[in-house]
């Protein structure tokens, strides 16, 4: 049984608050939180839960953050066991689960061996806006993750964009429109979700 990271009150509600104008129409620059800190706010808490998840489910390994290996490392964040490379991005958008992927060209960016996605959106309330009456939105008890080696998803941008492509990676969940029409969307990447076998076997 999983423990989850529990992210602290005000960090919730300040992406809480981000989500709930960014619903409404709120411009981004009049925002309460600046685009900028949510950014820093998901990229510390990421991965703070996602070390609390190694630590659980790897007890027995090392997790060495890759900035004490080697300075400005784009293409991953955390060193497991001195041989698993490991990229870390922390989200939070209440319909949909997304992230940017780099041409495969781009070498340094796929440099990892596990790529795990911590998923804060769960625990907000989504409920803004035109979702409002979206009782799916409502907040959940756990945040969750997205654990898969980095070589299939490489294959999965190959597959569905090809190796120049630079372009977003996106799970529309629930009965969100857009997955209809969406060339982003990408129902493969569902499998993943708290896929804790790729983590533990890596």
């Amino acid at each position: 049984m999983v423990e989850f990271y529990v992210l602290p009150d005000d960090a919730r509600l300040a992406l809480q608050g981000y989500c709930r104008e960014e619903l409404e129409g709120v411009p981004a620059s009049d925002r309460s939180l600046p685009t900028v800190q949510r950014r820093r706010l998901l990229e510390q808490h990421g991965e703070l839960a996602v070390e609390h998840l190694v630590r659980q489910l790897r007890p027995d390994v090392t997790f060495q953050n890759a900035n004490e290996v080697r300075r400005n490392q784009p293409g991953y964040d955390y060193v497991m066991d001195n041989r698993v490379r490991v990229q870390v991005k922390g989200r939070c958008w209440v319909q949909m689960v997304d992230f940017q992927a780099k041409p495969l060209s781009a070498l340094r960016y796929w440099e990892s061996d596990l790529f795990i996605l911590a998923n804060f959106a769960p625990l907000i309330d989504g409920r803004w806006g035109k979702h409002r009456r979206e009782d799916e939105l409502a907040p959940k008890a756990n945040m969750d993750f997205y654990i898969a080696p980095t070589n299939e998803i490489m294959d999965l941008v190959q597959r569905r964009y090809g190796s120049d492509s630079d372009t977003r990676i996106r799970l529309f969940l629930g009965t969100c429109s857009e997955k209809r029409r969406s060339r982003h969307h990408c129902p493969e990447l569902a499998v993943y979700r708290n896929a804790w076998h790729h983590l533990i076997e890596a």
